[in-house]
């Protein structure tokens, strides 16, 4: 068992960098977690980034590990996007 079965993280900016690495570490302890970001596939833009991921993206990577995860396509400096309306 993990330190965070049972448990779920939302991660903002987990398509890469930091944000990713958090969301796969957080898998890595149990949780399931829910990957929002701007653009799913933004590590597209950074080449140095594509050759340190393991699957299509860090969705795929989470199930890899195991636990849930889904994945958003939200700006969440922007309060209509993640209004209650929208979820």
């Amino acid at each position: 068992m993990g330190k965070l079965d049972g448990k779920t993280a939302l991660i903002t900016g987990a398509a890469r960098g930091l944000g990713r690495s958090y969301a796969l570490h957080l898998a890595s302890l149990g949780a399931d977690v829910g990957v929002i970001d701007i653009n799913l596939k933004s590590y597209e833009e950074f080449e140095s980034e594509k050759v340190l991921l393991t699957a299509e993206t860090v969705m795929d990577e989470i199930r890899a590990l195991g636990r849930r995860a889904a994945g958003a396509v939200a700006d969440v400096s922007d309060a209509g996007q993640v209004s209650a309306e929208h979820v």
